[in-house]
């Protein structure tokens, strides 16, 4: 991720589910999962060692949207998740998904982007984190487009 990106830009991000070899999980039911982005505390796995946590200490450094903040009527996403277009399914294990936002109580806050399964599943996929940024509050349109890229 860039280091600063506006509150409300358009970003696109590219996620692939990879098995513990480094390989794109490119069959069975787990290559068209349905995955969320959602923004997570930056504190979370600070030292970027950490790739065992559970879901319960994942979950818990989610940043949710704030009760009756009318940016979050109407956009596709969970209860949970601060991100506009934010849910999609893989193809063949992964996905160049556009379009994206980040809104709400997410401004002038340094956080992560953080992508779970949310289609059910035998199997604990690990979720997903990108480098830490930061998210400038300010509620103007921007042009850029910029292109992001995690797998885990």
């Amino acid at each position: 991720m860039t280091e600063k990106i506006e509150k409300g830009q358009t970003i696109e991000i590219h996620v692939a589910l990879v098995d513990n070899s480094g390989q794109t999980v490119k069959n069975g039911p787990l290559s068209s999962a349905t995955v969320e982005l959602v923004v997570i505390d930056a504190k979370f796995n600070q030292n970027d060692n950490q790739y065992n946590w559970s879901i319960e200490d994942f979950r818990s450094n989610i940043k949710k949207a704030r009760q009756g903040n009318s940016a979050t009527v109407n956009v596709d996403q969970s209860g949970e998740s601060i991100v506009s277009n934010g849910r999609f399914n893989l193809e063949n294990g992964d996905k160049r998904h556009r379009d994206i936002s980040i809104f709400s109580n997410s401004g002038n806050k340094k956080v992560r982007l953080g992508v779970m399964v949310v289609s059910p599943t035998q199997e604990r996929v690990l979720e997903g984190l990108s480098n830490p940024f930061f998210v400038r509050g300010h509620d103007r349109p921007y042009r850029s487009k910029y292109t992001y890229s995690f797998s885990d």
